[in-house]
């Protein structure tokens, strides 16, 4: 289990953004699956919502409205920022990034902060905090188009 007590329903759309991340990753050429993966994960959910119960991906859906955010531009837009990983990926699995690792347990910690099982919108808060804090501590590394 990716991330511990889950809402009823959840765990297979968790297991669902894992799985579209790791295939951004390895299409990408990654050896592991980055955060920004992560959030190419969640904006494939976010996107196909209206064929996903309610329940489960609402939340996440309101969370990219109400940045403004329109998932399939925001992939799109992350797969340009990442650009090619370089390597190729030659195992059967593909695994999580320390920092990938650690935005889960951040979003574990949010979710027990509000006395809640953690779940996808958890996830993308802590993945997009994970990502600022990097573009504030490298600038220059994490250059963001104006379309995102």
């Amino acid at each position: 289990m990716l991330l511990g007590t889950r809402a009823e329903g959840e765990s297979q759309w968790i297991d669902a953004v894992m799985a579209a991340a790791a295939a951004e990753a390895m299409s990408g050429g990654f050896s592991e699956v980055e955060t920004a993966h992560l959030l190419m994960g969640l904006s494939r959910v976010a996107q196909a919502s209206s064929t996903l119960p309610a329940h489960v991906v609402g939340g996440l859906s309101a969370e990219f409205r109400s940045l403004g955010i329109a998932p399939q531009e925001f992939r799109r837009g992350l797969r340009r920022i990442l650009g090619h990983g370089g390597g190729g990926h030659d195992r059967g699995s593909i695994h999580r990034s320390a920092a990938c690792r650690a935005v889960f347990a951040e979003a574990q910690r949010r979710a027990a902060a509000e006395g809640a099982p953690a779940g996808l919108v958890h996830l993308f808060q802590a993945s997009l905090a994970s990502l600022a804090s990097v573009s504030k501590d490298h600038p220059a590394d994490f250059e963001v188009p104006e379309e995102l």
